[in-house]
């Protein structure tokens, strides 16, 4: 409720800097204009930003959905949804009183929600993260192959939101499977 009020109440100021050239991208990709370049010559190709969150900004313009409130008010969705993420990640890492707790920051803290008013690609990035570390820990209590493929799958979605994401492969997931002792090593190897 405090996401969808803040955004409420703030409705009328511009979101501007990346969130407004995620708005473009959502906008021209809507249009079947692809991934051009929202603030220069037009039908300009453009990979500045990773492509994952003007994806989803794609989705409420589809439905019908078209004002810059719409892709807030749908930002705070997710946001909603990371509240639920953290909090199970929080509880299947310690118990339920962590993962309660661990909801409720992310529900009242505005380091959380201040992206979601933005249209900023954190507001997504927060959810797959906590849904990564979901996934990491289902593979570290049971590892297999098809674990390991989630784990980098998360990695891949991860930087497909934003860039420097993909340091994770080097930085989880390659040392996510080969530390992994109840596996043998060539296994391993062969899941990296």
């Amino acid at each position: 409720m405090l996401r969808v009020t803040y955004v409420v109440l703030t409705r009328d100021d511009l979101v501007r800097g990346d969130g407004f050239a995620y708005l473009i991208y959502a906008r021209n990709l809507a249009a079947g204009e692809g991934f051009v370049a929202p603030l220069r010559s037009v039908g300009v190709p453009d990979a500045i930003h990773p492509p994952l969150w003007a994806l989803a900004l794609t989705l409420p313009r589809l439905a019908g959905l078209t004002s810059q409130l719409d892709a807030q008010l749908f930002a705070c969705l997710i946001g909603t949804a990371t509240i639920v993420a953290v909090g199970y990640a929080g509880r299947q890492l310690v118990g339920p009183r962590v993962g309660v707790t661990a909801a409720a920051i992310v529900a009242i803290f505005p380091e959380f929600w201040m992206y979601e008013r933005e249209v900023l690609s954190e507001t997504l990035l927060l959810l797959v993260v906590a849904v990564t570390v979901l996934v990491v820990l289902a593979f570290i209590e049971q590892p297999s192959w098809a674990r390991a493929v989630g784990v980098g799958a998360m990695c891949g979605v991860l930087a497909l939101t934003r860039a420097e994401q993909i340091l994770l492969v080097v930085l989880l997931l390659a040392p996510l499977i080969l530390l992994q002792r109840t596996v043998a090593f060539r296994e391993r190897v062969a899941w990296l």
